[in-house]
């Protein structure tokens, strides 16, 4: 009896100082946690008096990147007080990685036409994204990578040798790395970069997935676009061995043998490795693609807008599946862009 009394006296002393540490940590958590918002209607007023709270909070906490960063947001979304945001930008894009920031710095710097700093930091961006510290930082930077990319393309030809820079930047990339939609829009970007230098283009297209391989049948109709409703249903298919398909960098344009409206099928396979076919199409006129027979695309619906350029990713399983196009061609020709590969954004084997 007497030990336990012993043993239990010794324990409460820790127990009281474990209360004691308890609190101290709560208040410094109180006392000591950067600026939150807590204005349910963060109006003009609440914006204001919240960057001056994160001003103030980072005249004691310098190194507070992520403050800055809400900062930064606060005077430019909040407030339009672009210069202030831009000078927090500075700050984080100079001293971090943060991929938000760099993103929202190229963001500034492009709608105010200055392409070097934009270009600066969406190729810093994009080359920093596989390797990020942290996972958070990693997934948001590889999300960005995409429209980061496609800022990326839209600037070529803007600066003087910005085509020489793109191609030794994207050398030092491992475009394997990214997700599909980046590496279309980097091997796009190369490609035409090749095609300007005289290189050989073709692999950076068939990297996209690019399908050039097709079997193109006889003008069918008079109406083109008009006419695609009534082809529903009909499964038949005859060759054109004359017909005319011209490889363009992605798009594959295809002839009429004289300037009359009319439509084109054309037919290719594809083999399947896994589970999913991953489809981005786009089309100059009324189009509709079809996998195995079932409408994945139309462009000529009257009734709604049409996506230009989509994206479908179809669980059609592994094997060999038949994608047509029947395309619509009102006068002379028009072009079809299919890129084909599988869930994680590789070509496809292809045979027509």
């Amino acid at each position: 009896m007497h030990s336990l009394a012993v043993s239990t006296s010794l324990f409460r002393p820790r127990r009281a100082w474990l209360g004691r540490l308890v609190l101290l940590v709560a208040l410094l958590w109180t006392v000591g946690c950067r600026p939150q918002v807590r204005d349910r209607n963060f109006d003009q007023a609440a914006a204001e008096a919240h960057a001056a709270r994160l001003e103030a909070w980072l005249a004691k906490h310098p190194t507070d990147h992520r403050a800055r960063q809400d900062l930064a947001f606060i005077y430019w979304l909040h407030l339009a007080a672009p210069d202030q945001a831009t000078a927090h930008l500075d700050v984080l894009t100079e001293q971090t990685q943060l991929p938000l920031a760099r993103f929202a710095r190229a963001t500034l710097a492009a709608t105010h036409l200055d392409d070097a700093r934009a270009w600066t930091e969406v190729s810093r961006l994009i080359a920093e994204a596989p390797g990020q510290a942290k996972a958070r930082d990693r997934e948001l930077a590889l999300a960005l990578s995409m429209p980061a990319a496609r800022r990326a393309v839209a600037l070529l030809g803007q600066r003087p040798g910005d085509g020489e820079a793109f191609v030794s930047w994207y050398d030092g990339l491992d475009v394997s790395a990214y997700p599909p939609a980046t590496r279309a829009w980097l091997l796009a970007g190369r490609g035409e970069q090749a095609v300007r230098r005289g290189e050989d283009y073709r692999r950076f297209y068939a990297e996209q997935g690019c399908v050039f391989d097709w079997v193109v049948g006889e003008v069918e109709g008079h109406r083109a676009s008009l006419e695609l409703m009534l082809l529903e249903g009909d499964d038949s298919f005859t060759a054109d061995p004359e017909a005319e398909l011209v490889r363009l960098q992605c798009p594959v344009r295809v002839w009429n043998p004289d300037p009359v409206a009319g439509i084109r099928r054309l037919r290719t396979q594809v083999d399947v490795p896994g589970d999913e076919l991953r489809l981005t199409l786009a089309a100059e006129r009324g189009a509709r693609v079809y996998v195995d027979g079932e409408l994945v695309w139309a462009r000529d619906r009257s009734d709604r807008y049409p996506v230009m350029e989509p994206s479908f990713l179809l669980p059609t399983g592994p094997g060999r599946h038949q994608i047509e196009v029947r395309l619509a061609i009102p006068e002379e020709s028009s072009w079809v862009m299919v890129q084909a590969t599988d869930g994680a954004g590789n070509p496809l084997t292809v045979e027509a």
